[in-house]
């Protein structure tokens, strides 16, 4: 039953669009509905077949078979008595011309199904227009313009220009390719570090309940900037492959001071083993316990991140509105998180200078694959998504501590040596391998104001386990009598700790599918 209700749906269809086509001829009517007489009918229909089939008839009009009846039951045709009664056409011919009131359900069936066209309900959102747009002279380029009526935008018409730059074969009429390209807006958190420079109030000193910490502790995470690219292209109505790229801009932290102590006290603070108590190497001060400095100091912290991704996606199931992916691949992510300080200052009661310079570099490179779901649902001009997924693999970690100091005084130029302010007995390069897991979830939502162009904006979260950061590295404790040493410095050797990391933030994108 439901497949005869189809039927009869179409051939109302056909016959209104056949109504509407013969009044705009001008033909003659019937009753009071312009364009159904037989002579305009089938004079239409050989038009047409002459045009596709390029077969030279003669127009129903002129020859001998206009004096034919045609009895309702086409069952008694045969392929003998149509040549007799129209010379010239063969009997697939006949089932071109003959009218839409002779079809039975098998026909009905075949003609329905002639309207799906390939690429037509993908590419234009199945708003096809059948064999009645052909049968209009629609202009058809590989089942676009002429199965979906033109409403693909134009897309097959701009094949020759894709053809001289060579990408016809991937944005072709049929293609189902994907591109797209967001804008990103990430939080990063604050990250572990201890206090790493403080101040106080002139004459103060600069560490103890009476300091400020100005740099460390916190590292304050921020705002950073960023691009994301999706691209990749379906090579079957459920299979497709794609590459996703995306970067971070460096999220970073910095001080920089200078002083001779008469505004301020600034000093580099450290638990001192020698004597069990918080200390400080000065930088500026003035009559800090009858010390007096003038010195600088500057301190950087960023933070670098950036992924590449190959994937492939299988249809799991949905309809024209909705549908689950599986989504597996393969991932790549690097994580540098890096430190670096230097300072000098100048001892005014004594005339001698002492610099230190420490650098943490901290590299995460992770290898492995991802597995995870992708599920949208389109209603209208709108479309929401949702990606879950979680990558597994291993983590490659690294750490390079390295420091150096000179000690001598003013406009000498003393030695060189090992060891910084922070860098001393943890100096070297570090390596290991650990097993991680990353969860992702996207969740986006799309508004098409082109027929292949959607404006897009969405959330991002990112979760890493077993990450080496800076600040795991860093610990400002030895023997402040050993500093002007090349070490050993009464301070701990260097290893690893398991950390995490997190970023999060706003997606705004352009999506191309074509």
């Amino acid at each position: 039953m439901k497949t005869n209700l189809r039927g009869l749906a179409l051939t109302a269809l056909l016959l209104s669009a056949s109504n509407v086509s013969f009044a705009q001829q001008g033909a003659s009517s019937v009753g009071d509905l312009p364009g159904y007489d037989e002579d305009a009918y089938f004079a239409d229909e050989i038009t047409y077949q002459q045009q596709v089939s390029g077969v030279d008839t003669v127009s129903h009009a002129d020859s001998d078979a206009s004096s034919q009846s045609y009895p309702s039951d086409e069952s008694q045709y045969d392929e003998a008595q149509y040549e007799e009664a129209a010379p010239g056409y063969s009997a697939v011919g006949f089932d071109e011309l003959q009218p839409v009131a002779f079809l039975d359900g098998h026909r009905l069936r075949n003609l329905q199904n002639r309207r799906h066209q390939p690429g037509c309900d993908s590419n234009c959102g199945g708003s096809c227009g059948g064999p009645l747009q052909a049968r209009r002279g629609v202009k058809s380029n590989g089942g676009c313009e002429a199965g979906c009526g033109g409403s693909c935008g134009g897309k097959c018409g701009r094949l020759g220009a894709l053809r001289r730059l060579g990408l016809s074969s991937m944005f072709g009429c049929n293609s189902n390719t994907w591109a797209q390209t967001e804008a990103l807006l990430w939080f990063a958190p604050d990250r572990d570090m201890p206090a790493l420079i403080s101040t106080a109030a002139p004459g103060d000193a600069p560490f103890g309940p009476d300091s400020t910490t100005v740099f460390g502790d916190d590292i304050q995470g921020e705002l950073s900037g960023g691009i994301r690219s999706d691209f990749g292209k379906y090579f079957t109505k459920n299979f497709g492959l794609g590459g996703r790229f995306w970067i971070l801009a460096e999220n970073q932290d910095s001080f920089f001071a200078e002083s001779d102590g008469s505004d301020r006290s600034i000093g580099r603070p450290f638990f001192n083993t020698g004597t069990g108590s918080n200390d400080a190497i000065f930088i500026a001060a003035d009559n800090v316990g009858g010390a007096d400095f003038s010195g600088a100091i500057a301190a950087e912290s960023s933070l670098d991140l950036w992924g590449a991704e190959g994937y492939a996606r299988i249809n799991l199931g949905g309809n024209r509105n909705s549908k689950i992916e599986l989504i597996g691949g393969y991932t790549h992510f690097d994580i540098e998180d890096t430190l670096r300080m230097s300072s000098i200052s100048l001892n005014r009661n004594t005339g001698d200078v002492t610099s230190f310079n420490d650098s943490f570099a901290m590299e995460n490179r992770f290898n492995g694959g991802q597995v995870g779901f992708e599920m949208s649902a389109t209603r209208g001009r709108w479309t929401a998504r949702s990606l879950t997924k979680v990558h597994l693999g291993n983590m490659h970690q690294t750490a390079n501590i390295a420091g150096s100091s000179q000690f001598g005084p003013v406009g000498s130029n003393p030695p060189v040596l090992s060891g910084g302010a922070l860098a001393l007995d943890n100096q070297g390069s570090y390596e290991r391998d650990v097993f991680s897991f990353i969860p992702e979830a996207n969740f986006k939502l799309g508004y098409r104001f082109r027929p292949n162009v959607s404006l897009s904006v969405g959330y991002s979260f990112l979760y890493f386990d077993n990450v080496a950061l800076a600040g795991d590295a860093v610990d400002p404790l030895f023997d402040g009598s050993t500093n002007a040493t090349a070490g050993p410095f009464g301070g701990r050797a260097f290893k690893f700790d398991d950390s995490s990391l997190w970023v999060q933030g706003i997606d705004l994108g352009v999506v191309i599918n074509l």
